[in-house]
């Protein structure tokens, strides 16, 4: 049965689960790390792969709806882990935080990220903002899924945990495109600023201090 928030956000079997689709988001994602958003065309992963265009274009319509396959899944298998870990935190670590620190670290380290912000910064920016809807969306619904999941978004209603959510993913991606201030580029600076962003945002009780990762 499909849940209300697949039906906001998209189910994310859109992107494809069978071999070949598998296949050409694995040849999209290398080709994008190689070439560059702007110099990787359909054609190009097509060749690689050594497939027709014709069979390419049965799972994306064009190159910005490959490129967004490929983000979708890279968020997918980042919020895998991030769930992961935040399951073997300790009970003075709290789960919100650790999960922003997480994955404003994992999302900077990211290759793709680090290829394009070195070579086509404009157009990413562009892509995580005024045209990065989708995106927001689709990092929107893993983040529903955390609180879902967490004990400390219990007291959320309903209806609200899509907001809080999006307006999560918001603020992450700010941290991540734009490093440094008082958000600092260390683990416990971003501890900091994650207790003080999110307290008015999310309204839960977490602590006044939080721990930091044992080293």
């Amino acid at each position: 049965m499909t849940s209300s928030s697949e039906t906001r956000h998209g189910n994310s079997d859109s992107i494809g689960s069978d071999e070949t689709a598998i296949r050409i988001l694995d040849m999209a994602l290398e080709s994008f790390l190689e070439f560059g958003y702007r110099r990787t065309t359909i054609d190009t992963v097509a060749k690689r792969l050594g497939v027709s265009r014709v069979t390419l274009y049965r799972y994306h319509s064009d190159k910005a709806s490959l490129f967004q396959a490929v983000i979708l899944r890279e968020v997918q298998r980042s919020a895998q882990e991030i769930l992961a870990a935040l399951s073997k935190l300790s009970v003075e670590q709290n789960p919100v935080v650790e999960g922003f620190v997480m994955t404003v670290n994992m999302s900077r380290k990211h290759p793709l990220f680090l290829r394009l912000m070195s070579t086509e910064p404009e157009w990413l920016v562009l892509h995580l903002t005024s045209q990065g809807e989708k995106l927001i969306k689709w990092a929107g619904f893993s983040a529903e899924a955390f609180m879902r999941q967490s004990k400390f978004m219990d007291w959320l209603k309903e209806d609200e945990l899509d907001v809080a959510a999006e307006l999560l993913i918001r603020m992450l991606v700010s941290a991540v495109i734009t490093p440094g201030g008082l958000l600092g580029d260390d683990g416990d600076g971003l501890r900091r600023a994650a207790l003080y962003l999110l307290k008015p945002l999310l309204r839960s009780p977490v602590p006044d201090s939080v721990s930091s990762n044992p080293s």
